[in-house]
This record gives structure tokens, C-alpha cells and sequence, in this order.
């Protein structure tokens, strides 16, 4: 609202939000917890809900220093923690080990989750255009952007165009289509091809594969037959 009105009265709702941060629960090494129902967790999604309001805040208002610093590092973590060698991400790390679906040797998730991953993908899509290219995780950021489309390229389902619930385990008998992460992923790779971080040729096909996907199963929904 601040961006589009410049009214004092955003500004100020801004600095507040931003202000949550000082104090906000931290693992070990620096990774802001998902909540504090969710001690020690870090998911690729919650990583999203603070870190693109924080880079366009660097941007448009200020303490830019920090803001860029903390967004990198913040990404620059769960990606240490969470990625898998195909370019994908696990839903998230729990430091304490102590989580349900946590790991208790590693504290990893054991899955590639779509609107989880798909809401990571929105933000390495978008952060581009506020982080300046002279952060010192600029360049690792968009290698891992790079690796993150090959990996959901390689994993896309042949049949619909869509991406799975397990988004690397397409040909699971009991995954199915997502409707939330396609979409998402779909932005990430669109957008990605129009700023040139990808090769065009090589991922137009994915792009038009997953839309054609999405609409089929859209109007197959509508018309009551899924």
C-alpha cells in the first residue's frame, strides 16, 4: 500500500511489521522458526511469508543493509538445510529434531511438498527484483533458481503437465496433480525465461505443457468430471 500511495500511515505499518524481526525466534545458526507453535522449524514456504515482505521493504523504504543481508541469509539457509541433488527442495528442517514428520537423525522432512516448494519458487522468482546483484549470495541465489527449474523440468508429469502433491514422484500410483504448486511453478519458470535466467528454447515447452494442464483440468472440474 506504501508503494502505490506513499501515505504516511503505511510507512508506519510497515516499520512495525519490519520490527518483528528484531526479536523474532531464531535456530543456532541465524534461520528464523516458522512460528512459535513451530519451534526450531524452518519451512521453505515460511521462508517466503517474511523474506519477500522484507526485500521490498529494503527497496522502497529503507534499512536496506540489513533487509538484503537477512533476506539472502534466510534463503541462503534453507536451501543448506533442505536441498535435495535434483535441485528441489524438502518442505523444511527441524533443528531439534523433535517434529512429527522431522527426521530424527537429520530433522529433515522426507518429501518434496508442491504448495510448499511452490511458494519458494514464487519468492526466488520475484527477489531478483530488489536484491542488488552486488549481495554476496546474488550469484548463489540464481544458480539454485537455475538448478530449482532443471529439477522441476526433469520431474514434470508427461501425461497432464502438471507437477504432483510429492512434486518429485510423479509416477507414484497414489500422487496426484496440483493444482496450487503447478501454478506457481509455472511463474517461476515463466518469469524466469522472460529475465533470461533460463534458456527459452529449452523451457517454453514446460511452461506451455503446464498452462495446457492446468486449463484441462480446470475445465474438467467445471464441467464435473474430476
Amino acid at each position: 500500500m506504501y508503494e502505490q500511495t506513499h501515505l504516511k500511515k503505511y510507512r508506519i505499518a510497515a516499520k512495525t511489521i519490519r520490527d518483528g524481526f528484531i526479536n523474532y525466534p531464531r535456530n543456532s545458526d541465524g534461520g528464523f522458526w516458522h512460528g512459535n507453535w513451530a519451534k526450531h522449524q524452518m519451512w521453505v514456504d515460511g521462508v517466503f511469508m517474511g523474506q519477500m515482505f522484507l526485500v521490498r521493504y529494503g527497496k522502497v523504504i529503507g534499512d536496506n543493509s540489513y533487509a538484503f543481508n537477512e533476506v539472502a541469509k534466510q534463503m541462503t539457509l534453507v536451501i543448506s538445510h533442505c536441498l535435495k541433488p535434483n535441485g528441489l527442495l524438502l518442505h523444511g528442517w527441524d533443528e531439534s529434531k523433535e517434529a512429527s514428520w522431522a527426521n530424527k537423525k537429520t530433522g529433515l522432512a522426507s518429501e518434496v511438498w508442491s504448495e510448499g516448494l511452490g511458494w519458494f519458487a514464487v519468492l526466488i522468482a520475484d527477489v531478483f527484483d530488489y536484491l542488488p546483484k552486488d549481495n554476496p549470495n546474488y550469484n548463489n541465489l540464481l544458480s539454485t533458481l537455475r538448478n530449482l527449474c532443471e529439477g522441476l523440468k526433469n520431474v514434470q508429469d508427461a501425461k497432464t503437465g502438471m507437477w504432483c502433491q510429492v512434486v518429485d514422484k510423479p509416477n507414484l500410483p497414489d500422487n496426484w496433480n496440483e493444482t496450487s504448486g503447478t501454478g506457481m511453478f509455472l511463474y517461476l519458470i515463466k518469469k524466469s525465461i522472460e529475465k533470461g535466467y533460463i534458456n527459452k528454447q529449452e523451457f517454453d515447452p514446460v511452461v506451455t505443457k503446464a498452462y495446457q494442464g492446468i486449463i484441462k483440468k480446470s475445465k474438467s472440474k467445471l464441467c464435473g468430471f474430476g
